[in-house]
């Protein structure tokens, strides 16, 4: 039953690894400007990390045990790979153009609101992610509460970041 479905389950995970690793060399050439520099590399050496432990698991579906569907069906270091790491960085970049908004505008509402949202997607992730600890194979995670948790958390993070977006563009286009 999951060997025919194995290219279903291993081929997403391959997918996002070679974004993660493209996305890092963006960031990458990124570090070189000066200001924000604390922020900059702090980002770097958070994707870094990152990425050695998305690297891991794949290295361990797709190298040490190449052919067994096992692997493949198992959260590995997802817990804190997935949501807590990009939980709390997405949350750093949030906050980061909440700042650029109260610079631009002057507004603490604005900024303000998207201070509050970006907690809480980050809180919703970090939550997610301690329950996801627990859990080891990943059709476990669709079926419990984390998965909830998880929805709540991806879609809080999509709004505030378009959020951000258009703010970011009302207020670049000087209307």
């Amino acid at each position: 039953m999951i060997t025919g479905q194995m290219n279903l389950l291993a081929g997403p995970e391959l997918i996002a690894g070679f974004f993660n690793w493209g996305l890092l060399g963006v960031l990458n050439t990124q570090v070189y400007p000066w200001s924000f520099k604390l922020m900059v590399y702090g980002t770097l050496i958070f994707e870094w990390v990152h990425t050695g432990l998305i690297t891991s698991g794949m290295m361990t579906i797709f190298v040490y045990d190449f052919g067994n569907p096992e692997p493949a069906l198992e959260t590995h270091n997802t817990w804190f790979s997935g949501p807590i790491m990009c939980g709390l960085m997405s949350m750093l970049v949030q906050m980061f153009f909440a700042w650029r908004i109260y610079m631009f505008s002057k507004s603490y509402w604005m900024s303000g609101a998207i201070v509050m949202i970006s907690l809480v997607q980050g809180t919703f992730a970090i939550v997610a992610g301690v329950m996801l600890k627990s859990i080891t194979r990943v059709e476990d995670v669709l079926h419990g509460a984390v998965f909830s948790l998880i929805v709540v958390w991806i879609s809080v993070a999509a709004a505030v970041d378009i959020v951000n977006a258009i703010i970011m563009t009302i207020l670049g286009s000087g209307n």
